[in-house]
């Protein structure tokens, strides 16, 4: 078997043991669907006039998310949406099936960003050393979270397709096939289509890179293929942008929806004049400490984003990582090679840009850990020359060392060490966080999205039928409770919003007056009614949780109703499900 073919195992077996780890317990049960709850009227809106299909499902919540006004980020024609949709559409899935689908394809995503790195680190540093920096790679919590966890599929596609764009890219400029240039500009038109960081920063690092080399060599040709990949893949994202909306009949872009939602959000967005800090010296100095503390000590940014990145865990995970980094950017600067150019590149535009000009957060910056996982590697075979250089200096010349020193293989016996420390120590951190730490975590993106296939499951198990009623709080206003719901549930029953039933706060004077007339009402259209209340404050979710006293509302109705207790993975109360019986009857 070729040594290459080896490797190529060794690392798909990998990422296989670290992809499936607890796949049953994290990805199937703690994740919600994702963006799967439209498919259906997605593709019912294909056939009928937008307002018709709001019409026909008759209810307020779905037809606010159908408006025809679609200047919003959670379009249900966004670009996310769409793998599902595909799933949906070509293999007639649906309901929990569907979500059962996604979840392996994000999966699946996730082992073929590792091989995709694996490829890039073997046209940067060779095959040994790939290996190396893609085993440290695999167990980096925060790429675990981003394919496994994370609920934002946005921020999968956009990863995978920046690392596909760089891979092709790197083979071009090895072999000079042009397929390889087609096929990049390809892969960098379709991650367009997602609007996220890689979709921009890609091309930038991609278009220095060209104009060094350029530099570089006195001649033009370099510059040129930048402007190749980026026509080929401009023609690619308008074409793709204008078939997307023809086939659903939608008159405005995704992406410029997106685009004018993100223009409207000011300084809470990176990436807009507000988020600039070098205007500032007191935020730029601030910046620079968010910066090299979440890259490198607690992982904490600047509006500690808990819910998509691990908790208090650094970018670059393990500090053996961060110490023989530091070494490889010393190789990296002393050695002025032509194939460290775009390695250069790549880590001078992330460390340049998100400590001195952007607002620092996490979820902006997973880029950035392709680049360190190979500078570490390159600092142990840095380090290791420097230590064989310099060792008759500081050890003691008795005959022990005199006969490792003088050993025809001393320099690779040391490499060999320090990688072994590096890889070694790496990678027993990396398993803590991603076999036993993360797994014992509750933070699924936000108080609104825990644990809602236990409910379905809950609530199939106890039956329902077209006039069973699920009541979720105004806590639980946004779209995704209700959605998810409507996916994964056959014939779904209607899901009331306490919010939109008349009693927006539980604070209210007549509060429980207005709860009492909401029941009374449900009762009547209602076989049975599950009301489901958030058992816990997710201070770091996206919303303050009031269910406690909302709870109180519907206990001070009904003292005897003993509830159903969902717990999360460490083992906390987190939703609470009461069953009540209505009055309606089958006709």
């Amino acid at each position: 078997m070729p040594s290459q073919t080896k490797s190529l195992y060794i690392v798909l077996a990998i990422s296989i043991l670290v992809t499936f780890s607890f796949y049953k317990k994290i990805t199937l049960s703690s994740v919600p669907p994702g963006n799967l709850w439209f498919n259906k009227y997605v593709e019912a809106s294909r056939y009928k006039p937008h307002q018709t299909v709001l019409t026909e499902q008759a209810d307020s919540f779905m037809a606010k998310q159908f408006s025809q006004n679609l200047l919003t980020a959670f379009t249900p024609y966004s670009y996310e949406n769409l793998p599902g949709y595909i799933l949906y559409k070509a293999f007639k899935l649906k309901g929990e099936n569907l979500w059962l689908a996604q979840k392996l394809f994000m999966s699946l995503l996730n082992i073929g960003s590792i091989l995709l790195f694996f490829g890039i680190a073997y046209c940067l540093l060779g095959e040994k050393a790939a290996l190396v920096a893609t085993i440290l790679y695999a167990f980096s919590p925060h790429i675990w979270i981003t394919f496994n966890f994370s609920s934002a599929g946005t921020r999968s596609y956009n990863y995978f397709l920046s690392l596909l764009t760089i891979f092709l890219f790197l083979h071009y400029k090895q072999k000079k096939i042009l397929l390889y240039l087609v096929a990049s500009g390809i892969a960098m038109g379709i991650n367009f289509l997602f609007f996220h960081t890689g979709s921009f920063i890609i091309p930038i690092i991609i278009a220095v890179d060209c104009f060094f080399l350029s530099l570089r060599e006195k001649r033009i040709q370099p510059s040129l293929h930048f402007f190749y990949i980026f026509i080929i893949a401009s023609i690619v994202a308008l074409t793709l942008d204008r078939t997307h909306s023809a086939y659903f009949k939608i008159d405005q872009s995704p992406v410029l929806t997106w685009f004018f939602w993100y223009k409207q959000r000011g300084p809470i967005a990176s990436h807009s004049l507000e988020g600039l800090v070098f205007f500032d010296i007191n935020r730029l100095s601030d910046n620079i400490a968010f910066f090299f503390n979440s890259v490198f000590i607690n992982g904490l940014d600047e509006d500690w984003h808990y819910i998509i990145a691990p908790p208090g865990i650094p970018l670059i995970y393990s500090y053996f990582i961060f110490v023989f980094s530091i070494a490889g950017m010393c190789f990296l600067f002393k050695k002025k090679r032509k194939e460290n150019l775009f390695l250069t590149c790549w880590l001078l535009f992330f460390i340049l840009v998100y400590s001195l000009v952007i607002i620092v957060r996490i979820k902006n910056m997973l880029l950035l850990i392709p680049p360190f996982m190979i500078l570490s590697v390159l600092g142990a075979r840095f380090f290791s020359t420097y230590l064989y250089r310099t060792s008759h200096k500081w050890l003691p010349l008795n005959l022990y060392f005199k006969l490792i020193l003088n050993h025809k293989h001393a320099r690779k016996r040391i490499y060999t060490i320090l990688t072994g420390i590096l890889l070694g120590g790496s990678v027993l951190i990396g398993t803590y966080f991603i076999f036993i730490e993360l797994p014992s975590k509750n933070f699924y993106d936000g108080a609104f999205y825990i644990k809602h296939r236990e409910i379905y499951k809950h609530i199939t198990n106890e039956g329902y039928s077209k006039n069973s009623s699920i009541v979720f709080t105004s806590s639980q206003s946004l779209r995704h409770a209700n959605l998810a719901l409507r996916l994964l549930t056959n014939n779904a029953p209607r899901v009331v919003n306490l919010n939109l039933q008349g009693l927006p706060s539980p604070y209210e004077v007549d509060a429980n007056l207005k709860f009492v007339k909401i029941n009374s009402n449900l009762k009547l259209t209602s076989d049975k009614i599950y009301y489901c209340f958030i058992s816990h404050h997710n201070y770091l979710g996206d919303l303050y949780v009031t269910d406690n006293v909302y709870e109180q509302l519907f206990l001070n109705l009904y003292p005897d109703v003993t509830p159903f207790v969902i717990k999360g993975l460490d083992g906390i109360s987190l939703w609470k499900i009461y069953r009540v019986a209505g009055n309606h009857k089958k006709s």
